[in-house]
């Protein structure tokens, strides 16, 4: 019996960076003020390498966490698909919420590990555009020390934010403070199913029987 490959759950990692994020500059897990909208763009050359390919869909993805601030309130997920290499601009496009509002309290991990958030939906890749990754937390967190910092590798342009104190959400305000590194990110997907299988050629029956028969072919390349 002949059959194509079909999804399975995997993972990879973007970014290797040993450094870590400032009290001073945001990153997605900051409470230094009371509410962060934070952006992120990893492109699609950095997707493949992860091991993700076209129609696969994201299931979790997860943080390099060196210091945890406490419980993050309203800590909200979504991603979309965008032409942008970087986060030089705030990014304005229609996103998918993956992870809907609640509190999120990140747990302190060694280099090299994650601590995952697991989506309430799924982001399925098209396999040719970069991903924006937004997060909003707020607005209530409490500003109080230690603030969250994750592990980060150097990018131009790499992230940006906006926070504010007393303010209220910065959920749908436009990030404009940019800065030039991104934290490394894990991200949990199911690879997309393999497209249709050729069928097999050169197809004989031979010595056929009552009860059986040869059957010979040419396989088809996968």
């Amino acid at each position: 019996m002949l059959s194509c490959l079909v999804g399975f759950a995997q993972s990879g990692v973007i970014g290797t960076g040993t450094a870590i994020s400032a009290d001073y500059e945001g990153n997605p897990i900051s409470d230094f003020y009371n509410s962060l909208r934070y952006q992120v763009v990893y492109t699609a050359a950095e997707l493949r390498s992860a091991g993700l390919n076209p129609n696969s869909e994201i299931t979790a993805l997860g943080w390099s966490i060196s210091e945890s601030p406490g419980t993050l309130g309203n800590y909200t997920i979504k991603i979309a698909h965008t032409q942008a290499t970087n986060t030089a601009s705030h990014i304005n496009t229609s996103f998918t919420t993956v992870r809907n509002a609640a509190n999120y309290t990140p747990a302190v991990v060694a280099a090299g590990s994650f601590d995952m958030l697991n989506f309430n939906s799924n982001f399925t890749w098209n396999g040719v555009d970069n991903i924006v990754i937004d997060i909003c937390t707020g607005p209530s967190n409490p500003y109080n020390s230690p603030y969250g910092k994750v592990r980060i590798h150097t990018v131009t342009s790499g992230s940006r934010y906006v926070w504010a104190d007393g303010m209220g959400s910065q959920c749908g305000v436009d990030t404009n403070l940019t800065l030039g590194n991104r934290p490394n990110v894990k991200l949990n997907y199911t690879a997309g199913i393999v497209p249709t299988c050729s069928m097999p050629t050169n197809v004989q029956v031979s010595t056929i029987t009552d009860t059986s028969m040869n059957l010979s072919f040419t396989a088809p390349t996968v």
